[in-house]
């Protein structure tokens, strides 16, 4: 059963985002994650998948691309983010309406932080996939936009998960320097945010200032891409 408290805030955050604050993602998603994966003709299973505003860049249109959210609101925008995709209005940590070994790729975009029971989620998401099939996650490494409480993702207890689930990194980065976000955040002040955004070249700089700032201990980041591999 959907928790109502929980559609009802997601259902909020829908009505209240503007699209182009996503793409503050673009660039480290495609550059780390989405580089040599090829979407081509692929099942692609999104969960919490949103408005699906990042995917939309990525996804070519042969694929099968299936999105999980509980907000209706979201799934509006999702419907126009990416026509062709099917969509499921449920909670995302029971998976029986997807057949097992039937998904080439599973995305997960700061899902994971609101799972209680992370071994069991990532146990689903491995059945679900096929062999050699990929899982591409982005995971914050301080607390997300939880409701109730407040978590945080340890690095070394999801890479021990992921592992003992049978699932490999491939390729692992930090993006989101501390640094870099309080740049952003006073680029918002002074409502030069949008122009910043709408800069591919500029996004490119913070992207490789961000990779390089996040490789020194000193400097918090707070997110963590994956890309794994299923290997059995």
């Amino acid at each position: 059963m959907i928790d109502e408290q929980f559609e009802k805030f997601w259902d909020r955050k829908a009505l209240e985002r503007a699209g182009l604050n996503n793409l503050i993602w673009f660039v480290p998603t495609k550059k780390y994650l989405f580089s040599k994966v090829n979407s081509k003709n692929k099942t692609i299973l999104d969960l919490g998948c949103g408005d699906s505003i990042l995917p939309r860049y990525f996804i070519d249109e042969s694929s099968k691309y299936l999105g999980v959210d509980i907000s209706s609101e979201m799934l509006k925008k999702a419907k126009i983010s990416i026509p062709f995709g099917i969509f499921y209005k449920k909670e995302c940590n029971k998976l029986d309406y997807i057949e097992d070994e039937s998904v080439d790729i599973v995305l997960s975009f700061g899902f994971l932080q609101y799972i209680d029971n992370l071994p069991v989620m990532i146990n689903e998401i491995n059945k679900k996939l096929k062999y050699e099939g990929l899982f591409i996650l982005r995971e914050p490494l301080e607390k997300g936009q939880i409701i109730k409480g407040e978590y945080k993702v340890n690095f070394n207890n999801l890479k021990s998960v992921l592992e003992n689930s049978g699932l490999r990194i491939l390729k692992k980065t930090y993006q989101n320097c501390i640094l870099t976000n309080k740049f952003f955040a006073f680029l918002r002040i002074i409502k030069l945010d949008d122009f910043f955004y709408k800069s591919p070249i500029l996004m490119e700089i913070k992207t490789m200032k961000d990779r390089r700032i996040s490789s020194f201990p000193f400097f918090r980041t707070k997110d963590v891409f994956l890309v794994c591999k299923k290997t059995f």
